[in-house]
């Protein structure tokens, strides 16, 4: 086990050497549960934390309240604002005064206050945590593309890795993979997923799985493979990997719809964490009916088969409206394209909206201009058609299919339409 943390248990632990242990591995597990992106994972570790927070460890109290009120903290844990304000005033002097000696407890500050300034101080002190944050942090702030700052990157997580810190491992698979800050090498990027994905590390799963789905550069297609890491990245609750497995169970089921159910759920879990693709692709699965079972009507007849259509319609109807809501937060607060061509698809049906033809063309036009394809194809249709406040037009709906063409790469599409214009 390890023991970076054993100097800050012991400064305020005055029990057992047994129960101070204990106290160490809760703490440790809470901050690599953090940083893993694994919710089930974070939850469990969470309520341990606040468990001993409760009943007086003030290393314990402190970073609860420090990052209690982060966007993904767990939300079976609540602390009150009282809570949290003293838990962080009575604590803040002995953080500080203990950080002048130990790196941990620099790093747990850093939790609160004056982030990237104390990560700094803990990274010359060679602490694990900060050495793999800073390295996030220097990659973020090049937008990936200054090499010097993405060398730098890469010498942090050699550095935390070193130290055997699952995220810092997995950042360097990342790094391998993408070519950031050396030479791009797969078979080592998969080397180090390998390492993060035994430390239970979810991110690690996923990518893996992603490799083995995709195949290239000497790497085959393996979907059992790829099946494999994406059920344990999402039994971690991970969002991406509900995303991925849930797909990937629409893939093999074909016109079976065997795993719909489950996949539909998964789609649920990671919508509701905010994974932007499973928040458009479970508002699909609402509007199309996918994973909904009526075939017990079948058996019905009369008063009682009246009784289940009236309710199944209701209920259709509430998922249309269900699958609105999602796609209008990802259209528009998120201006996320395809869910902006699925808004327009229901105020042209009149499904979980009133029907709006002006409305369905003006999203159409918004999503095309963004690049979206299929909303290219719709809008030609609209062209053909008439619909809405448009003309009907064989030259403009000619130009968005040439246009849509020319998003695929088809190039006497893209040449056409550089000397041409909508009319």
């Amino acid at each position: 086990m390890k023991k970076v943390l054993f100097f800050i248990s012991l400064a305020f632990v005055s029990i057992s050497m047994n129960a101070n242990n204990i106290a160490l591995e809760v703490l440790e597990e809470f901050l690599d549960a953090r940083a893993a992106e694994s919710p089930i994972r974070y939850a469990r570790a969470a309520k341990e934390l606040a468990r001993l927070a409760a009943e007086g460890h003030p290393v314990h109290q402190f970073v609860l309240a420090a990052t209690s009120r982060e966007a993904d903290f767990p939300r079976e844990v609540v602390i009150s604002d009282t809570d949290r304000e003293d838990y962080l005033i009575k604590n803040r002097i002995k953080i500080r005064a203990l950080a002048e000696k130990n790196s941990s407890a620099l790093y747990i500050l850093a939790l609160e206050t004056n982030y990237v300034s104390r990560i700094r101080e803990a990274v010359k002190r060679n602490n694990e945590y900060a050495l793999n944050e800073y390295g996030v942090w220097l990659m973020n702030q090049s937008k990936f593309k200054n090499e010097r700052m993405l060398r730098d990157s890469f010498n942090y997580f050699s550095r935390a890795a070193e130290k055997h810190n699952a995220a810092a491992i997995y950042n360097l698979g990342v790094c391998y993979q993408k070519g950031y800050g050396c030479e791009q090498n797969l078979a080592s990027a998969i080397e180090h997923f390998e390492r993060a994905a035994v430390m239970n590390y979810p991110k690690a799963m996923n990518a893996l799985g992603e490799i083995y789905r995709d195949g290239g550069d000497g790497v085959e297609i393996n979907v059992g493979k790829a099946l494999e890491y994406f059920a344990e990245c999402a039994a971690s609750g991970n969002a991406l990997g509900q995303y991925n497995y849930a797909m990937e169970l629409f893939k093999i089921d074909g016109d079976t719809g065997t795993n719909d159910v489950k996949a539909v759920e998964l789609l649920k879990g990671a919508a509701r964490q905010r994974n932007l693709n499973a928040m458009v692709e479970y508002a699909r699965c609402l509007y199309d009916d996918i994973g909904i079972n009526s075939s017990f009507t079948n058996k019905l007849r009369g008063a009682e088969l009246d009784k289940a259509c009236e309710t199944l319609a209701k209920a259709k109807a509430q998922r249309d409206h269900q699958a609105v809501s999602w796609w209008y937060h990802c259209a528009n607060k998120l201006e996320y394209p395809p869910a902006m061509h699925y808004l327009g698809q229901c105020f042209l049906d009149g499904r979980g909206v009133d029907k709006n033809e002006v409305a369905a063309v003006l999203w159409f036009k918004r999503a095309a201009d963004l690049g979206c394809i299929p909303a290219m194809i719709s809008l030609a249709k609209c062209h053909e058609e008439g619909v809405g406040d448009l003309e009907k037009s064989h030259y403009n709906a000619n130009w968005w299919k040439t246009r849509a063409d020319a998003e695929r790469g088809v190039r006497n599409a893209r040449i056409w339409i550089e000397s041409h214009s909508l009319k």
